[in-house]
């Protein structure tokens, strides 16, 4: 669900009006992937080239408008600053006449200074950074929960859960993830309006609790977590699955294998879809459409699977190649 809220509008008008850098900055779940792609499929009628790895940034292949999710580390170092600067000015010479010349960029942080340096080697610069943090009024959240509620739980009464929408902002998560987890999972539900004020911890807890009674379930999480956030029911990831195999237990006290966990995993190698579809925790994954795929909702999802995993398990975390995490 996505409701064009003012933030969506602004964006919108600035890229309709000649606007070619473009920020969307907030907190993890405050809608930035999700506003960048709808403000770009609003603008230019396609579906758009999403860069998450600076490596994969091919100016001379792109030929049309970008959005950089997430890509701009805080930590980058001047010399790729500078690669990446002379990359986004040959792209936009690049370009083809006719073509949307714009790249969307998002991020946790503003980092005003950063994009500023990336986009200044172009003449004529213009930079606009919109903060979704403070950007949603009362009637853009209640919305959004409304959106989801009736997408999630649409036999549930409304007004039941409507004043989550009027509470004050969270400083951990943006209020659409709130909204999404709120409604898709029904433990959430049970906390009422406190789990607004601290939706990290108890999504932390209901991951835990998955972790030592739905081990199958949780093995899952962690296995997309790891598989870019996704598994193909078609072409599961054999090292992987060997990798999670070889994890005998999560509680350190336990010695015995985790027998039924390990069966499960068997299962899944020889490809049987519908088991691996009845191990996938509906709460927290979407079928991607017209494929034989399935992924996570949200990065904060996988950021708290491997953080409940890596308690157990953090030996095997650090052992695998960088790319999984």
């Amino acid at each position: 669900p996505f409701h064009k809220t003012a933030a969506f509008h602004e964006a919108t008008q600035y890229l309709e009006n000649g606007g070619q850098f473009l920020v969307l900055s907030g907190m993890w779940g405050s809608g930035k992937t999700k506003t960048a792609k709808e403000v770009y499929r609003s603008v230019t009628g396609k579906s758009p080239p999403i860069i998450t790895d600076l490596e994969s940034f091919d100016c001379d292949e792109q030929n049309q408008g970008l959005i950089f999710d997430e890509a701009i580390s805080g930590n980058l170092s001047h010399g790729k600053k500078k690669k990446l600067q002379d990359k986004i000015k040959t792209w936009l010479e690049n370009v083809s006449t006719g073509e949307t010349k714009f790249i969307i960029f998002t991020s946790v942080e503003d980092r005003k200074s950063t994009f500023t340096y990336l986009t200044s080697a172009v003449s004529d610069i213009d930079l606009k950074i919109i903060n979704l943090n403070d950007r949603l009024t009362i009637g853009d959240r209640t919305q959004i929960l409304y959106s989801y509620s009736n997408t999630f739980c649409p036999n549930k009464d409304f007004s039941k859960i409507e004043n989550l929408a009027t509470k004050g902002i969270n400083k951990s998560l943006g209020y659409p993830e709130i909204c999404a987890l709120f409604c898709r999972c029904e433990y959430f539900q049970k906390t009422g309006i406190i789990f607004c004020a601290r939706p990290l911890r108890f999504l932390k807890s209901y991951l835990e609790t998955m972790c030592h009674s739905e081990k199958s379930k949780f093995l899952m999480l962690v296995y997309m977590s790891l598989n870019r956030m996704e598994i193909d029911v078609e072409n599961p990831d054999e090292m992987l699955l060997n990798e999670l195999e070889s994890c005998k237990s999560y509680n350190n006290a336990e010695t015995e294998p985790l027998v039924d966990t390990i069966i499960e995993i068997e299962i899944v190698r020889h490809c049987k879809a519908e088991k691996i579809q009845s191990l996938m925790s509906w709460e927290f994954v979407d079928k991607v459409p017209k494929t034989s795929k399935y992924r996570l909702q949200h990065h904060v999802i996988k950021r708290m699977t491997l953080i409940v995993f890596g308690s157990f398990h953090f030996e095997k975390l650090w052992s695998l190649p960088n790319e999984r995490i």
